[in-house]
């Protein structure tokens, strides 16, 4: 079964999509509103504070924290307590975009880190760290364990090493 995509990547920082309006569910006379459902929207953003900054002109200018191009349909859903309709509707919604407007919206992928040599996977745990090391490939260990073993142990020997040869060469800078 293949994993559905929840991690959407827009080329515009702040995009929106939304999904559904507000709909306001009335009683059989049209008189009381007796449930609403509510908008649903992906937002390729996540909208932090505002601050002054000044410019070269001594100017004081105001600017706001915006990090955006990306949406993760799962924190989305957990932050904002949709059901799993309303999980899937965003999906399917966010799906048939990458289709009809590829450039605007896509499924976002990492590509899968190689084994950093080529009898890692066949390499004792305990030796991964130190082979890393001795081969220079400390940093290609880290990132291909963390994304196919995910073995804490082998990451946090690995971390240490890294650690390790950074502090010796700060002391070799110095």
């Amino acid at each position: 079964m293949e994993a559905k995509p929840s991690l959407f990547q827009s080329c515009y920082a702040a995009y929106q999509v939304l999904v559904r309006s507000k709909r306001d569910k009335w009683d059989a006379t049209g008189s009381v509103i007796i449930d609403t459902v509510p908008a649903l929207t992906a937002e390729f953003a996540k909208h932090g504070a505002e601050f002054e900054w000044q410019d070269d002109t001594g100017a004081t200018r105001k600017g706001a924290d915006i990090r955006g191009h990306f949406f993760d349909i799962d924190a989305a859903a957990e932050e904002n307590q949709w059901s799993d309709e309303d999980k899937e509707l965003v999906r399917t919604t966010l799906l048939r975009l990458c289709k009809l407007t590829p450039g605007d919206v896509w499924v976002h992928s990492v590509e899968a880190a190689k084994a950093p040599w080529p009898t890692y996977d066949s390499t004792h745990h305990n030796k991964i760290p130190v082979l890393a090391e001795e081969l220079g490939l400390i940093d290609e260990a880290i990132t291909y364990e963390s994304q196919n073993k995910k073995r804490d142990s082998v990451i946090a020997a690995l971390e240490e090493r890294k650690q390790v040869q950074k502090a010796a060469a700060e002391l070799t800078a110095a």
